[in-house]
């Protein structure tokens, strides 16, 4: 697989879905380091590539791969400008790395950044509500859900 894979490279080179595939396939043969560094690249790409955002915090198993996950999934989602996608299954995963209050920091900074992505309101009313701060989350829904 990994074989046509090469092959098609030179027809795609810059396809998400290249890079993610590979990233899977090198996970599957236990070659991790290799698997995060095209994961990364799918998710360069396209930070809402579900699949290959999954599987970069699935290998995400130290303290320390877990902080770099987080930032470098921050760093695309602020860049990207279809970042949409990638909120709410970055928010859950976050949930079990990072603490409320750093991930209420992200969460707020997206919406702040990005006032055009309904996703990223939408995060930040789920986080706050599961928080049990409902009275802000209504708040926050209240403004910005037109």
């Amino acid at each position: 697989a990994l074989t046509l894979l090469d092959e098609s490279e030179s027809i795609a080179p810059d396809a998400p879905s290249q890079h993610g595939v590979r990233g899977l396939l090198l996970k599957q043969a236990g070659r991790l380091e290799e698997a995060q560094t095209a994961l990364r690249q799918a998710l360069g790409l396209a930070v809402g590539y579900g699949a290959a955002l999954h599987a970069l915090f699935d290998l995400a198993t130290t303290t320390e791969l877990q902080a770099a996950c987080l930032a470098f999934l921050r760093d695309e989602i602020e860049r990207q400008p279809d970042c949409g996608d990638a909120l709410l299954p970055f928010r859950v995963r976050a949930r079990a790395i990072a603490e409320p209050e750093e991930l209420l920091g992200m969460l707020r900074g997206f919406v702040t950044a990005r006032p055009d992505v309904w996703t990223a309101a939408c995060a930040l009313v789920c986080e706050l509500a599961d928080l049990g701060r409902l009275d802000e989350a209504l708040s926050v829904a209240d403004r910005h859900v037109a």
